[in-house]
Parts: C-alpha cells; sequence; structure tokens
C-alpha cells in the first residue's frame, strides 16, 4: 500500500500570554489577571474561542471572552482571572492557555503556557484588574499597528524580564515611477 503524504496546514493566528509566572496566595483568597492576545494572520476570518487547561482544585481561572470572531490581521486582546481559594493546593503548576477555531473541513489550535504557583501567603500585592477587551483591525494599506503588552500588576520580588512589543506591516502601495520617456 503506497504511502500517502501528510499535509499540515499552517495555523492562520497565533496566541501569547503576559505574563508568563504568577504566584498566588491562598490565606486571603489571591486573584491576579493575564493579558491573553490573539493575532489573526492575513487570510484568517472566523470565529475563535477560549480555553484554559491545568488550573488545580480550589484556583478558579474565568476569561473575560470566550468567543470573538476576527478579521484578517486583526489583533484581540483580552484577561483572564486567576484566583487561587483558601482551599487550593500548594504547588507548582502549568495553565495552558488554548485558542481554537473550527470550520467545516479544518480546526485550528494553538496554545501558549503560564508557570502558576500556589503559595500559604502569595505575594504581598494588590493585583490591577486587567485592560477592557480591545480588537485592532487594520483598514487600510500601508497603515502600521503597534501594540505593547504591559504588565499591570507585578508581585515583589519578581522582576519584569522584557516587554514584547509587536508591530505589523501591511504591504504598502507605492504609486509607479515616471520614466523620461513618458
Amino acid at each position: 500500500m503506497p504511502a500517502v503524504p501528510s499535509v499540515q496546514a499552517q495555523v492562520p493566528f497565533t496566541v501569547s500570554v503576559s505574563p508568563d509566572r504568577i504566584v498566588l496566595g491562598t490565606r486571603n483568597a489571591s486573584t491576579t489577571w493575564l493579558n491573553v492576545t490573539v493575532m489573526a494572520g492575513e487570510g484568517f476570518n472566523d470565529t475563535v474561542s477560549f480555553s484554559v487547561f491545568g488550573a488545580p482544585p480550589g484556583v478558579a481561572a474565568v476569561f473575560q471572552d470566550r468567543v470573538v470572531y476576527l478579521t484578517p490581521l486583526a489583533i484581540f486582546k483580552t484577561c483572564l482571572e486567576v484566583t487561587a481559594l483558601p482551599e487550593a493546593r500548594l504547588g507548582n503548576y502549568t495553565l495552558t492557555i488554548g485558542v481554537a477555531s473550527q470550520g467545516p473541513s479544518v480546526f485550528y489550535a494553538v496554545a501558549d503556557r503560564v508557570t502558576l504557583i500556589i503559595q500559604e501567603a502569595g505575594q504581598p500585592w494588590t493585583p490591577s484588574e486587567c485592560g477592557r477587551t480591545q480588537v485592532t483591525t487594520p483598514s487600510a494599506p500601508g497603515q502600521e499597528y503597534v501594540i505593547s503588552l504591559t504588565l499591570l500588576g507585578l508581585a515583589a520580588g519578581i522582576a519584569l524580564g522584557s516587554l514584547t512589543t509587536y508591530v505589523f506591516m501591511r504591504e504598502r502601495i507605492r504609486p509607479a515611477r515616471r520614466t523620461n520617456a513618458e
């Protein structure tokens, strides 16, 4: 029987989560917010849904938005609220934040991971709420979009290693040059 080559389609969107490490305490049911950004590719025009896996018992993880429709080159920002309740087990865990899109004949999924540390006392800090949901869609050729992911709350003793900035440029349309013969 001849071998059938497999065809793997490139996923037409990406996901990033910031920060990549959070520390929560069980003593006073602490909460923090993760910024989740999805960037659609040039040909993507569909709905994506959000999910989170790996939260241990006693930890609640709730998205600000669960489903969103994206047009080509759109950038969508939402928040994931993570709360450790007093009954949460202490330890280190990995949260997997997934984004998926199901079409009539294709399924795409991407994920990013965050380290979750549950301690009795947690970190002595007051988290800030995540920003509102935001969709940025290029509207005309030649426009540039710069999106910065900014950490709104930072636990004491955890340094911000880097700030990621994404720059998207659509194809620039330049007028044709005139030659001396014209």
